[in-house]
């Protein structure tokens, strides 16, 4: 079917999934082993006096659940359609195979079919009991005869397999005959070259709301046990009562499984039927129009009930941006060149959603663990580097920052209620006759109608109203957050504020929206944990509102005993009145949510303030019983900073799917680092640093630098320049090498310097260092030093400030796991205090001189002389320099 450029760009995309999810999977189970050592380590006597702070270390049910999704190594895809919506033949060239699969109109199979991998000499039939019971039902039956000539025979396939997946004709499909026949599970093992790029493909009955119970019980196992991603084919573009139907009758089998991942096929979209299309049309031409008819056809889905509102995200306006949508056409396949490029271009846009999906549920995990590993570092930090004195402001700051944070906290959530329920209502008058006119059109039994009903609720009216409320929110929230300097500063230097919100699990949803917003700009974990805090109980309403108990069995069965004659008239009273009484329900759940938000504000509150307490205390450095334990904990440190830049690398490599970086020039070399100008997919320019050479003697070197540029990140600070992504880079099959990458870099001071020859105003200048003081300030204050403040790790902005980087541009030898750390020299946070010095010293000589300024270059003088000579015995502080800075330039 394929051609080689179409069997690579599968092969990539699933090669490169593959390769994350194992990144994942692998630095997931080291994390739980080391978790199991650090908790049955005898040597930590003290743990459980750290049990609030350390919390959830200790509690990891969720990690390894998410753990489970991600162990395939295949890409997982079932196909879900109503009857005759082409589900064979879509799956038949899909595999390039022979017609093997029984079809025709109506129902025609009624057994889940799974299609997998295996060498001629291997190929086979195997019929399990179940998908919950894997015991083989009877003995394998062997294919291997059918791929002996030159030529598979795939009709000899096709008679073998027929007998145990087409549907018995001399069975009530209702009884339990049927039932249990249909559990059997078979598998179908033969050679196709698409399954032998790593893609298991299941192939599931066809049904309707009416159809036998047992066919909605096994899609529900088989979703719940496998989790592949589903492809729902429609034939009809503009979705007809068949497709409607099976769609409800899907969700309602689904409805306790909602995180099912779906993609859109519309799968009759001939070639021939588009108005455009002309025999002999160049390829570009062809590539226009189809554009345009996919455009038209996804217009039609937006506006198709119930299917445009799966996701609870929505889907996106645009068919550019929807990524789980597109059309093929097996009648078109002969017609060359239009029709393989038409279904190749579908095929690997749904390799590349389902790749996507897996990579979701890995990156899940990662925003899982990063901040446990977080809150471990930060634990150790304050436990090792913090006064008293300095405990007891971080714990007055925290409880300060708290009621600020509370205080907006009760206006927000009151805002969301007010307008999810205003919505709510308004799409209950809006959408009440589309959901009644559904119920007319297609046939759904009495004894599952609630439910249907409920599910077609959700659908088209509970989700688009919670996902535009939500939505509306949590961005307001975000960048109210982020913009607000007074919640966002003072907290990025609280690590006692940090613990005590880290302890709570990160909601799925607040990941997912923090996902879409750091693709924009880096996250700092203050950021992520307030988001986090404020939106739990907002989850918990929607959630809440997709699960209510609606029901109402007396009056509602009394309804089924209606003559079926009056039956449309009947459907639509019992369908009005249903949706009366949920209106009703939801009403009264208003007032309970009203009372649950205040209620866990206030618990949530007294939780964060006895966390600030909690955390203070073990915080202290009087008690000297702990720090037995932290010297023990201390040992994990390594293994964790691995583990943690291999996280944050493969969240980053998954942003970018199926590109990879790539290095076009080389900037600098020095001892450690040398640097390079590098593209990753659409962003250029990008600055990436990496070790010159392999450290054998620091094995973990790389790690420590790119954690401290982790910990930078977590500032949040305007005048350090931030790493943006981390590449775990493979060499070969044994050994691999940390990127870390930049944004692409404004001129450097030293270039500004080189390129001009005019004396500088003392104004800039004093900006210049009042910027380089802040960000040492901020570096200092949470036991950082840079080492390395000279000329080429200051950026200048286009308005004229200057922001410092770090680019590892230096010589010599050093322990990279204290370079970063003032206990690594003498001096500690003098070095850069001596490097400030020696910047000033050299813009001094380049100031502008008059009259007017001669008393302010003496004094910005005298300050650089003391930084030159700062050292142990005589210190100086950023927080000086930067207050005689500012004071320096006032005197204008």
């Amino acid at each position: 079917m394929a051609t080689d450029h179409y069997t690579h760009k599968l092969q990539t995309i699933i090669q490169i999934n593959s390769h994350i999810r194992d990144m994942v999977r692998k630095n997931v189970n080291e994390f739980l082993n080391l978790r199991q050592a650090l908790l049955t380590n005898s040597g930590i006597q003290d743990l459980t006096a750290f049990r609030e702070v350390l919390f959830p270390l200790i509690q990891g049910p969720r990690i390894e659940q998410l753990n489970v999704r991600i162990t395939s190594d295949k890409v997982q895809l079932a196909l879900c359609g109503e009857n005759s919506s082409g589900k064979t033949a879509f799956l038949h060239r899909f595999l390039d195979v022979g017609k093997i699969l029984p079809s025709g109109d109506g129902p025609v199979t009624a057994r889940i079919t799974k299609l997998t991998y295996a060498p001629s000499d291997q190929a086979c039939i195997r019929i399990r009991k179940s998908l919950r019971d894997a015991t083989l039902a009877e003995n394998e039956i062997k294919l291997t005869e059918f791929f002996t000539g030159e030529k598979p025979n795939w009709m000899g396939v096709a008679r073998s397999l027929a007998k145990y997946v087409k549907r018995p004709e001399n069975i009530d499909e209702k009884s339990e005959e049927f039932a249990e026949w249909a559990r059997y599970f078979v598998e179908v093992h033969i050679p196709s070259p698409t399954l032998a790029l790593g893609i298991d493909i299941y192939d599931t009955p066809g049904f309707l709301l009416d159809d036998a119970p047992v066919l909605k019980d096994i899609l529900h196992d088989l979703v719940e046990l496998i989790h592949p991603t589903i492809i729902f084919m429609y034939a009809n573009p503009t979705t007809d009562d068949a497709t409607r139907g099976c769609f409800l009758a899907m969700k309602t089998a689904l409805s306790d499984l909602d995180t099912t991942s779906l993609f859109f096929l519309n799968s009759k979209a001939d070639i021939n039927q588009m108005l455009k299309f002309k025999q002999g049309m160049t390829i570009d031409d062809f590539i226009s129009i189809l554009a345009e008819e996919r455009a038209r056809r996804y217009d039609l889905l937006l506006r198709a009930p119930f299917l445009a509102n799966d996701h609870l995200e929505g889907l996106p306006k645009s068919v550019d941006r929807c990524e789980y949508f597109d059309l093929f056409s097996v009648n078109s396949h002969l017609m060359k060149p239009y029709g393989p490029l038409l279904n190749e271009t579908s095929i690997g846009r749904i390799v590349q959603f389902v790749a996507n999906n897996d990579l979701t549920i890995a990156t899940r995990i990662c925003k899982l663990i990063l901040p446990i590993i977080d809150a471990f570092f930060s634990l150790l930090h304050i436990t090792s580097y913090q006064t008293s004195e300095r405990l007891i402001q971080l714990q007055y700051d925290a409880l300060n920052w708290e009621k600020i944070f509370f205080e907006a906290y009760k206006i927000y959530t009151e805002d969301f209620l007010k307008n999810l329920f205003t919505n709510i209502f308004e799409r209950f008058n809006q959408e009440r006759e589309t959901v009644v006119d559904v119920f007319v059109k297609i046939f759904a039994p009495f004894d599952s109608l609630q439910r249907t009903i409920q599910t077609a609720v959700n659908l088209q009216i509970l989700k688009p109203a919670i996902h535009d409320s939500m939505r509306k929110f949590m961005g307001y929230i975000f960048e109210h957050i982020t913009s607000n300097s007074n919640l966002t500063r003072g907290a990025a230097f609280n690590e006692i504020l940090i613990n005590a919100l880290g302890v709570q699990e990160m909601s799925d949803f607040a990941t997912m929206l923090l996902g879409d917003h750091s693709d924009q700009r880096p996250i700092g974990t203050i950021v992520l944990y307030m988001v986090n805090t404020i939106s739990i109980p907002i989850i918990k309403c929607a959630q809440t509102l997709q699960n209510l108990d609606y029901s109402q069995r007396n009056e509602f069965e009394q309804q089924t005993l209606i003559d079926a004659r009056d039956r449309e008239e009947h459907i639509k009273s019992l369908v009005r009145q249903y949706l009366l009484h949920m209106e009703f329900v939801i009403e009264k759940e208003r007032h309970k949510m009203q009372q649950a938000i205040k209620l866990w504000s206030d618990h949530q509150r007294g939780v964060i303030q006895s966390l600030i307490e909690i955390h203070y205390k073990d915080a202290s450095p009087l008690l000297s019983s702990h720090q037995i334990t932290l010297k023990c904990l201390k040992q994990y440190v390594p293994q964790l900073i691995v583990i943690e830049c291999k996280l944050c690398a493969a969240q980053d490599m998954a942003k970018f799917r199926d590109q990879l970086p790539k290095i076009r020039q080389e900037i600098t070399t020095s001892t450690m680092f040398s640097t390079f100008i590098g593209d990753w997919g659409e962003e250029k320019n990008l600055v990436i640093k990496k070790l010159t050479q392999p450290t054998v003697d620091q094995a973990y070197a790389v790690y420590y630098e790119a954690h401290y540029h982790l910990r930078i990140v977590n500032l949040h600070h305007p005048t350090l320049v931030n790493i943006h992504y981390l590449y775990e880079h493979y060499i070969n099959d044994e050994t691999s090498e940390l990127w870390m990458i930049f944004p692409p870099i404004s001129r450097s001071l030293n270039t500004f310097l080189e390129q001009s020859t005019t004396s500088i105003s003392l104004r800039k200048i004093l900006q210049w260092m009042i910027d380089l003081a802040d960000a040492l300030i901020v570096m200092h204050g949470n036991e950082l030093v840079h080492r390395n403040v000279i000329l080429n790790n200051i950026l200048l902005t286009e308005d004229d400030h200057a922001r410092l980087i770090d680019l590892g541009n230096w010589n010599g030898e050093c322990d990279m796991s204290m370079r970063h750390n003032p206990a690594g020299t003498v001096d500690g946070m003098n070095d850069d205090m001596r490097g400030f010095g020696e910047i000033g010293q050299i813009l001094h000589k380049r100031a502008a001189r008059s009259e007017e300024v001669t008393a302010i270059i003496g004094e910005f003088y005298d300050l650089i002389v003391k930084c030159l000579h700062a050292s142990r015995e005589r210190p100086i502080t950023a927080d000086f320099a930067h207050k005689k800075l500012k004071f320096i330039m006032d005197m204008f």
